[in-house]
């Protein structure tokens, strides 16, 4: 099953758009594939690029400007296509990693309603999720979307086929700061700051996995690796990764206090998680072996406008500077492993 996880923080619109353009054309090459640096795939004019998502060989993404709004764009992770819109969303609600994917179709948010677009007819819906808006979405490949509130007070699971949707209520307190969302082993991971819940949706249970009300933090990330489950607690002082102990819920520290605020990637074929520090400064993307538990540089500088993701082979964002001055607004992404070719 497809590992789900989106992150959830406000898009900033801005600047003046225009059509995105592919970095290869027709059957071309693209760049990207004969260097180990980080590359454009897709330079998106004037827009500004975020929200990002990558499904079985496609990408879909936001892209904003005043006079235009937020645009939902897909194309080829190969780079060789035309992006093409398939929906547009309210700047205010869309989210870091707000767009989610599955086989079947696209979600985000619009104006607090869950849209999802049809990738085989090329349809649109609207759902209403019955959760707070301002909380991740993400898809799934068991046939629904899931959505949360802030602070997982609330989560939703929306049935695609039949527009169902199951929702609970979770008991606890607001405590701001970033919500992540995750779904797999056929259940719903939330994590916001001070406690993190699973959500079965076959038996309507939840059940908090940990909790800690003097904790300080913000958990950007929940994902499985390994066998095992992972948070990433990024402030923008600190970064820690931390594993959930399965049987007495505690958090064990398996990367300690990086460099400030950090976006994860896990790998699991490669028993690596890929990184990057500092999401607003200009430094390399970063591999960290569970192994060897070492942490290596990634050719080149790159500078992060959201979240990071990736497929077998490469690593993908959304930017809209590098270390380049003439580094442009677009989709870019670099070889994960530069030895492989």
């Amino acid at each position: 099953m497809k590992l789900c996880t989106v992150v959830s923080l406000l898009l900033a619109v801005s600047c003046k758009g225009e059509s995105s353009q592919p970095a290869g054309q027709g059957g071309e090459e693209p760049a990207s594939q004969s260097t180990d640096l980080p590359e454009v795939l897709y330079d998106t004019g004037d827009a500004r690029p975020k929200a990002l998502d990558y499904h079985d060989g496609m990408l879909y993404w936001g892209q904003s400007t005043p006079e235009e709004g937020l645009k939902i764009m897909m194309a080829k992770a190969d780079g060789t296509s035309k992006p093409r819109e398939i929906g547009e969303a309210s700047g205010f609600d869309i989210s870091l990693r707000l767009i989610s994917a599955s086989d079947t179709h696209v979600f985000w948010q619009n104006a607090g309603k869950i849209v999802s677009y049809n990738i085989e007819d090329g349809g649109t819906e609207q759902h209403e999720p019955g959760v707070s808006a301002g909380g991740p979405t993400l898809a799934t490949d068991a046939g629904f979307a899931v959505a949360a509130s802030p602070s997982c007070l609330h989560v939703a699971v929306l049935n695609v086929e039949t527009g169902e949707v199951i929702r609970e209520e979770v008991p606890g307190e607001y405590y701001g700061g970033t919500t992540s969302l995750a779904f797999f082993d056929d259940a719903v991971y939330c994590a916001n700051g001070r406690r993190i819940i699973r959500f079965d949706p076959s038996l309507a249970e939840v059940e908090t996995l940990w909790l800690d009300e003097d904790f300080q933090g913000t958990m950007r990330s929940i994902f499985p690796f390994g066998g095992n489950v992972y948070v990433a607690d990024g402030s923008t002082r600190r970064a820690t990764l931390y594993r959930i102990d399965s049987e007495t819920g505690a958090l064990e520290i398996s990367i300690e206090t990086l460099d400030g605020q950090s976006i994860f990637h896990p790998d699991d074929a490669r028993g690596m998680v890929f990184l990057k520090q500092w999401t607003s400064s200009r430094s390399p993307n970063q591999m960290y072996d569970f192994s060897s538990k070492t942490l290596t540089d990634l050719p080149g500088e790159t500078h992060l406008g959201g979240n990071l993701v990736g497929d077998s082979n490469f690593l993908y964002w959304a930017s809209d500077e590098l270390l380049d001055p003439d580094a442009i607004k677009g989709i870019y992404r670099q070889r994960k492993d530069p030895s492989s070719r």
